[in-house]
């Protein structure tokens, strides 16, 4: 697959940055703090994570690796765990729209 002749791909690299930046501001900026109340290490590991996962994953995608299927797959899954346990924790929408719109694009992959 060649980035250039597949929308889905195009858009799921996008998606995949766009979900690495919140998630990386999320965990080291933004929330340091929740309601006065410090954020549990599992939260910000998980969004640690699911920021790499989407930066390798998009660098996968667009260097055409053979191997982009299955780290697209688990960028999906941890983004969709991310979504909801930050609807459940501290309902930042940023990350939960931003989690969902990157596993639907992955989802949406030609593979």
């Amino acid at each position: 697959m060649m980035l250039e002749d597949d929308p889905y791909a195009e858009i799921c690299v996008r998606a995949l940055r766009a979900c690495h930046d919140i998630c990386l501001r999320a965990a080291t900026v933004d929330r340091l703090m929740i309601s006065g109340l410090p954020v549990p290490a599992n939260h910000i590991r998980s969004m640690l994570d699911c920021a790499e996962i989407c930066q390798v994953a998009a660098n996968f995608l667009v260097r055409d690796s053979d191997n982009y299927v299955r780290i697209c797959y688990e960028a999906a899954v941890i983004c969709r765990e991310l979504a909801s346990m930050s609807e459940k924790f501290d309902n930042n929408m940023n990350v939960v729209a931003a989690c969902n719109a990157c596993a639907s694009a992955c989802d949406d992959l030609k593979i």
